[in-house]
């Protein structure tokens, strides 16, 4: 296949970057250690003549690029059921195989302590719904946001449509534009607040909107949230999405 991408770079399979640019260019899997610098540079070298030419780029395994996650036809010797069975042989024998879908891996995240006692916490709100005030102020993109936004509700009891939009794709906003509360449930936590349910809600809730985010970008974006609810010394989060 003759490729649109005219840049090569080079990463280890680790970096934030390969998740934010893969589709984009074609990234050499340079390792983690310098001293395979001098084959990355060939490989580099190589496949940026091919891309210059506009040849015809093979496999990541054949051109040594890291996967970009892009589904092109190939006609096969095997039928996908031979293939599968062949698979499966394979790994019930103990020998080497190769799969042809690479699953994601997910780092296992601890779960935190309970909170003792939620009449006396602090509660903050949170949403990946992608509502924002009224001209979007922080400029939180509609799709693979790459920035958060702190918003002020004290003394608010609700929140009114007039003064706030979303910035958010994929799904039908109107019923939050509606009514802001349908998304960030201000009107029900200062309830609990009031009958004690918990101690105090934050001043401010966090919004970013969490369509189309690479993996990278929200790990990101969450220690960032994750240090602002420390430092305000919030107890409790309550995360709401579309």
């Amino acid at each position: 296949m003759v490729s649109k991408s005219r840049a090569v770079s080079a990463m280890s399979g680790e970096n934030p970057g390969v998740d934010l640019y893969r589709e984009a260019l074609h990234i050499i899997d340079s390792g983690t250690s310098t001293l395979k610098m001098r084959d990355v540079l060939g490989r580099m070298a190589n496949l940026g003549k091919k891309l210059a030419a506009k040849q015809t780029i093979g496999l990541p395994q054949e051109e040594g690029y890291l996967p970009r996650g892009l589904l092109r036809d190939e006609l096969g010797k095997e039928t996908a059921a031979t293939r599968l069975v062949n698979m499966l042989v394979a790994k019930m024998r103990g020998e080497d195989f190769a799969s042809e879908m690479s699953p994601t891996a997910f780092a296992p995240v601890p779960m935190p302590a309970a909170v003792k006692d939620m009449t006396k916490a602090k509660v903050m709100l949170i949403t990946d719904g992608g509502l924002v005030p009224k001209g979007n102020p922080d400029r939180i993109e509609g799709t693979a946001a790459t920035r958060w936004g702190a918003y002020n509700i004290e003394g608010r009891d609700h929140l009114r449509g007039e003064d706030y939009e979303v910035s958010h794709g994929g799904y039908d906003t109107r019923f939050v534009q509606e009514d802001p509360d349908r998304l960030v449930p201000l009107d029900a936590l200062r309830e609990m607040e009031r009958s004690g349910v918990i101690g105090k809600l934050h001043d401010e809730f966090l919004s970013t909107c969490g369509r189309s985010n690479p993996l990278s970008n929200t790990r990101r974006l969450g220690r960032e949230m994750a240090e602002k609810i420390k430092r305000d010394g919030v107890d409790a989060v309550i995360l709401t999405s579309t």
